[in-house]
């Protein structure tokens, strides 16, 4: 396992092997103990295997939130594998914003600046281009809001202060060029090839027009289940559903994590764009946001890169198989 080191102070790589096995949540808290003050992102033990929606990864820091692991899906993930790392760490702090560009050659280091105060909408659609993939930090990230996020692939989320955890290391954007992961297994592919079948038979009844690797249902997440998420905490303040997208769009392009800025707005009798538009300024709350707990099978699932959504459809057996395929093979 090849564990890439980027030091944003001096701007210089260093690859760690490590005999591990692991990947995601476990792998993020373990390099987290090791390098406490870093970012680190870390894709599953699957992802960029042909598992079935096997794409997710996690990115973790010490926000102002405290210790915060956020796992998201997309292509990401499986760019890193296809880098053959099973993890990127960034050490130190840049001095100046920094746009760091990944692949599987290289690591460069460009300035910023270009970049400064715009949004993430504006952003990802200036660099994602020919496979491209992004993390962009958006202004209240740049400000130092608690309430910041991060933004993946300009509509996966990882909030709870990511956003400031990066731009504190001096980095307002990442991007990552296309890579595959090559592995093959005769006998992983077989149950793989089980659950891509059970998976298929699912009728979602929505199919995304971006999908993340690997799905073969084309999950709900995006379109349907993170739409619901976000229905339900702005129907619990009260807002219009007419109303509720352009809120959504708001907090993504300012890069705030919306179910914090929600749970702000309620106890302090705010409306909710004044909260967004407020942690895009630089102010600050001094309430503890709630806690997201996952329990250990959720955990797990973050941690092989199977996503949790579509794993309600299949058994833990057949996933713990598919794990044990890989385990076997893998170096």
């Amino acid at each position: 396992m090849r564990i890439l080191l980027i030091d944003l102070y001096y701007k210089r790589t260093q690859i760690r092997e490590v005999n591990w096995k692991t990947g995601g949540s476990e792998l993020t808290r373990m390099l987290l103990k090791e390098y406490p003050s870093s970012v680190v992102i870390a894709p599953g033990l699957l992802t960029g295997t042909r598992a079935p929606t096997g794409g997710r990864y996690s990115i973790g820091a010490v926000t102002k939130n405290g210790i915060h692991i956020g796992n998201v899906g997309g292509f990401i993930g499986t760019y890193i594998k296809g880098y053959d790392y099973s993890a990127i760490v960034f050490l130190k702090e840049s001095i100046g914003p920094v746009t760091v560009e990944i692949s599987k050659d290289f690591v460069s280091f460009q300035s910023a600046f270009p970049y400064l105060g715009k949004g993430t909408k504006e952003v990802t659609e200036s660099v994602e281009k020919g496979g491209i993939k992004s993390i962009v930090v958006g202004p209240a990230g740049e400000m130092g809001s608690k309430l910041s996020a991060v933004v993946a692939e300009g509509m996966r989320i990882v909030g709870r202060g990511m956003g400031e955890a990066l731009f504190r290391k001096g980095i307002k954007l990442l991007t990552f060029e296309p890579a595959v992961y090559k592995f093959q297994n005769e006998r992983f592919m077989k149950i793989a090839n089980e659950i891509k079948t059970r998976l298929k038979a699912v009728d979602e009844g929505v199919r995304v027009k971006h999908p993340c690797y690997g799905c073969p249902i084309k999950c709900v997440a995006f379109d349907e289940r993170g739409k619901k998420g976000n229905i339900r905490v702005l129907s619990e303040l009260g807002i219009p559903e007419l109303d509720q997208q352009e809120i959504v769009d708001l907090a993504n392009d300012k890069g705030v994590d919306l179910f914090a800025a929600a749970y702000i707005a309620k106890i302090k009798m705010m409306d909710i764009k004044e909260v967004i538009e407020a942690a895009a300024s630089g102010e600050d709350w001094n309430e503890d946001l709630p806690k997201k707990v996952k329990n250990d099978w959720e955990d797990y699932l973050d941690t092989i890169g199977i996503c949790a959504s579509a794993a309600t459809y299949l058994s833990k057996d057949l996933i713990e198989r598919l794990v044990k395929a890989y385990m076997e093979v893998v170096k």
